[in-house]
């Protein structure tokens, strides 16, 4: 009987996954027509995923490698937290730190680069990922890439630790949008061989909460990165924004109040999509801009070797839990919702 009952019960969870996954791909969940959410209760993305969230507070963030990734975890004490009895004052190691710690750059990346024009956004292919047929064809065609550029989009409105939503990965020749929701188990398989490609340059805008969420939610990690953010920086631009850097190199003007839109919304409006293509479309264009202008910089290559160094680092920062501080927590809890005190009235 037990037996019977639990085949049951995973018949009906398995039925129930792929009725909301047919749901989600069909109906498109938190469609602009749902306009309040007392109906949303179980329309939450999470119950797309097949592996469980674990938020956990008495244990460290385990990263989910295979076999297939070669790489051994250690779990280290941390000194800086006190022993209560548990794991919370332990981590895992970065798996990848000797690869990024050692990394031998390749000639082309440390020379003067032909600064080929960008190919213009309407007449870029741009590829909508949300099947892991189209995950496994769109990961040949990295394979054969010297570089490609990469953002991610992010929600956490509505869950505890937030979700990525999207992945934009472009190529000189092509945009994708990867639907990270639906295809989250098998992100790992396909994308971490190719980000941890040390012979293939990943450029990114601002990565340090990129590098933590792809950790978080898909045990992804980066090996070989040149940061846009970090170059503009060492060049002492006025600002370093994105936006900033394709106004002044591209011409092209963004709209970044969109970025705190709900990206979990199927399917994306054509503003969005243009808004989530054109934060990777420019990118490796603009790490020819900014690598030539860093070896302008010197007359060598010590500026760009330490833009590579500066991007290591960032690379190596470790996704952990988040903590409360049970000291000054209540502050950031009332800044981030912003609350303040007021004073009642006397009687």
């Amino acid at each position: 009987g037990d037996l019977n009952d639990a085949t049951h019960n995973r018949s009906s969870q398995s039925e129930l996954q792929h009725k909301i996954v047919s749901t989600y791909k069909q109906n498109r969940l938190f469609s602009g027509e749902i306009s309040d959410h007392n109906n949303l209760e179980l329309l939450y993305p999470q119950l797309l995923f097949f592996d469980l969230i674990d938020n956990k507070r008495n244990t460290p963030f385990k990263p989910q490698l295979t076999t297939a990734d070669g790489k051994k975890l250690r779990l280290i004490q941390d000194v800086d937290v006190d022993d209560n009895g548990d794991d919370a004052d332990k981590f895992y190691a970065h798996p990848y730190q000797s690869d990024i710690s050692h990394i031998s750059y390749a000639k082309h990346q440390l020379c003067h680069r032909i600064e080929d024009a960008f190919i213009e956004l309407d007449l870029t292919p741009l590829y909508w990922i949300d099947t892991e047929a189209e995950l496994s064809e769109m990961c040949e065609q990295l394979r054969s890439c010297r570089e490609i550029a990469i953002d991610l989009e992010h929600h956490d409105q509505y869950s505890f630790a937030g979700m990525t939503c999207l992945i934009q990965i472009s190529t000189r020749i092509a945009d994708y949008i990867v639907d990270a929701i639906v295809l989250r188990r098998h992100i790992h398989a396909y994308l971490n061989p190719i980000l941890t490609d040390a012979r293939i340059l990943k450029v990114f805008h601002g990565a340090r909460s990129d590098v933590q969420w792809l950790q978080r939610d898909f045990s992804v990690y980066i090996v070989n990165m040149f940061d846009t953010c970090e170059a503009a920086k060492l060049l002492r631009m006025r600002q370093q924004s994105l936006q900033f850097l394709l106004a002044t190199y591209c011409n092209v003007d963004v709209d970044k109040t969109l970025r705190l839109t709900d990206w979990r919304v199927r399917p994306l409006r054509p503003e969005l999509t243009e808004y989530a293509r054109s934060d990777t479309h420019y990118l490796l264009y603009l790490c020819d801009r900014l690598s030539n202008l860093l070896l302008e910089k010197r007359g060598d290559d010590s500026l760009l070797r330490e833009c590579y160094r500066s991007s290591a680092q960032i690379c190596l920062i470790r996704y952990e839990k988040p903590r409360f501080d049970s000291r000054n927590g209540w502050q950031k809890l009332m800044r981030r919702n912003q609350w303040c005190f007021v004073q009642s009235p006397k009687e």
